[in-house]
């Protein structure tokens, strides 16, 4: 068989960077066992039927990126690292080509911090859990990946930036973005909260309603694509007091993702803010 690899470095049993001796470019190659018996410097075969996932740097940018990479963090933590985002693939579909060195960069800091004594804080980890399940079920299983690899721990706080990297990566978008949606999702529920003067327990249908209502109105915000209502003006007049925390909800909205919020928008988040007013009422 034709060597068509040369081994730069094995990073752990499944993940190798490569040379791809036809096109002479390096790649972080993933496979379960793909690494074993390999040895650096080495020419050799690798069946393409055993590469479950591949990393190439065509893009000068991140190639630029990924030989900092490569000089700054250990294999272990690459390895493990290329095989989160392996696995996550395979629930979510092909990521950003960019997510491998974006989680590197953040995990390795993240642990950084940890071995430091430093505390992680999430203060969006519950709302993360509920908008992005999938995701954040990833994260758990990458936290096991992460002790059986390097002994670290890592906080439910952690799991929940991981999922919040993974989300961005799903959309090929900035994790910047992912996470100030997911801070104004949670402003938005304490403005209800304080505005009826009742803590929706965390967990609950009522919560992951709203949490999901909030979050389908922004995505279709940021898409352009609105709904209506042809019972606005009476459901206004029904539910007024409702109504108008939404309004004021619909500014602070307005301003953080600097596009106009339709009225009718507003008017279906009323009907969710009444829907918690009357379930106050019987708590």
């Amino acid at each position: 068989m034709q060597e068509n690899y040369h081994i730069l470095r094995v990073m752990n049993n499944n993940v190798l960077l490569t040379k791809d001796l036809e096109n002479n470019t390096e790649a972080v190659l993933i496979g379960k066992g793909i690494g074993f018996g390999k040895k650096k410097d080495q020419n050799t075969f690798i069946d393409p039927k055993t590469i479950e996932k591949s990393f190439y740097t065509y893009d000068k940018k991140l190639k630029n990126d990924y030989l900092d990479l490569l000089n700054s963090y250990s294999d272990v933590l690459m390895g493990v690292c290329a095989e989160i985002i392996s696995m996550a693939e395979a629930t979510l579909g092909q990521l950003s080509e960019r997510i491998f060195i974006v989680l590197t960069d953040h995990i390795s800091f993240a642990i950084e911090r940890i071995q430091d004594g430093m505390e992680i804080d999430n203060p969006f980890v519950h709302e993360i859990e509920m908008l992005y399940p999938e995701e954040f079920k990833i994260g758990q299983r990458a936290k096991k990946m992460l002790l059986d690899a390097t002994g670290i721990s890592i906080p439910t706080g952690e799991i929940g930036f991981i999922a919040l990297h993974l989300q961005a990566a799903k959309e090929h978008r900035d994790v910047k973005v992912t996470v100030k949606n997911t801070q104004l999702i949670k402003e938005i529920v304490v403005t209800i909260e304080n505005a009826l003067n009742y803590e929706i327990p965390v967990g609950t249908l009522t919560h992951t309603r709203l949490l999901t209502h909030i979050k389908g109105c922004i995505e279709r915000i940021e898409k352009e694509r609105y709904i209506s209502n042809p019972l606005a003006e009476t459901i206004k007049e029904e539910i007024n007091e409702s109504y108008n925390i939404a309004l004021n909800i619909q500014k602070r909205m307005e301003k953080s993702l600097k596009k106009e919020i339709p009225e009718d928008e507003m008017v279906y988040l009323a009907i969710h803010i009444d829907r918690i007013r009357r379930i106050k009422e019987y708590d």
